[in-house]
This record gives structure tokens, C-alpha cells and sequence, in this order.
């Protein structure tokens, strides 16, 4: 999470991460997951899901591989821009400009309606 980190405040300009933090692992839907929780310089937020797949999914050992399953921008689900292509994993420079643009993008208009609240 830390080079995610890295390659996500150089992704784009005038937006970085301000935090991240990782979760405690937390059951649902009969899984434990963990999250990593990133919070942009203008207050958007993106949440990464992991889970354990193997044989064993209700705990998560040291040692176990984690699969992310779901990326949130905000509330809006972008695992789609995530995603691998043709069977193999995106290079972590093109999954940080996937998630960032959009984000750099409303960025204006984000912290604009978060100001009026």
C-alpha cells in the first residue's frame, strides 16, 4: 500500500494522499476482508477491499495472499477501471491514474458541494 501510495501522489497534478490506513481484518458475507483506506488532499476518499481466497476464507493468516475485490471512489464502485485486461494484472502506475483522474477531475466540484454541506 505504501508504493500504491507513492505512485498516487505522483499520478496526477495538485492531488495527493493526505492518509491511508489499513483495517483490522472484519468478517462479511461469510469472508474476512481488510481494507485500505486512502484520503485524498481534497477529502475524497478510496476504499480497496481484500480477501482471502484460499481454503481457508473465514481468517487471514500472515503469510496469505489477498486479492483485492472491490475498489470504491467515494460510494461509487470503479473495480471495473481496475481490473485485470486479458487475464493479467494492471501495472500500479495505470490502476493510480485510473483512480486518480476521475478523482482529479471532480475535484473542484468535490470540494465545492463539501463545502456547502
Amino acid at each position: 500500500m505504501t508504493i500504491l501510495k507513492k505512485v498516487m501522489d505522483r499520478a496526477v497534478d495538485g492531488l495527493s494522499v493526505a492518509s491511508f490506513q489499513i483495517t483490522e481484518p472484519f468478517a462479511q458475507k461469510a469472508t474476512t476482508n481488510v481494507a485500505a483506506l486512502f484520503e485524498l488532499s481534497d477529502g475524497h476518499t478510496l476504499s480497496i477491499f481484500f480477501q482471502n481466497p484460499d481454503v481457508s476464507p473465514k481468517k487471514i493468516m500472515p503469510g496469505d495472499d489477498l486479492i483485492s475485490w472491490k475498489w470504491m471512489l467515494n460510494k461509487k464502485d470503479v473495480t471495473i477501471a481496475v481490473a485485470p485486461e486479458r487475464g493479467r494484472d494492471l501495472n500500479v502506475r495505470n490502476v493510480a491514474l485510473r483512480v486518480m483522474g476521475p478523482a482529479a477531475k471532480n475535484s473542484a466540484r468535490f470540494v465545492s458541494t463539501k463545502a456547502n454541506d
